[in-house]
């Protein structure tokens, strides 16, 4: 129905999963989930007046905070060899 099309959309706008997730969720292909978020999300688009589907504009945020910071990754002690190149030594 046209009411499942646009849950459909908002939905994966405000979660973001894969389109096999969002296709599992409601129990269809992820190439129709694909086919109805690219439908729908271009109407939305033009009745709503946005400048584009994923523009931000100075009124939609204050500050994007990004962590990039490294974290370490566990690597098994025997056969280490097969996961470390050597490149990196740890500084600690």
């Amino acid at each position: 129905t046209l009411e499942d099309k646009i849950l459909i959309t908002l939905y994966y706008l405000r979660h973001y999963p894969t389109l096999e997730v969002l296709g599992g969720i409601f129990q269809i292909s992820k190439s129709y989930a694909h086919t109805i978020y690219k439908k729908y999300s271009s109407m939305m688009v033009k009745i709503f007046h946005v400048e584009g589907s994923k523009s931000l504009t100075s009124e939609t945020f204050a500050t994007i905070l990004i962590d990039v910071t490294e974290q370490e990754i566990e690597r098994p002690k025997k056969c280490q060899q097969e996961y470390y190149s050597g490149k990196k030594k740890d500084t600690q």
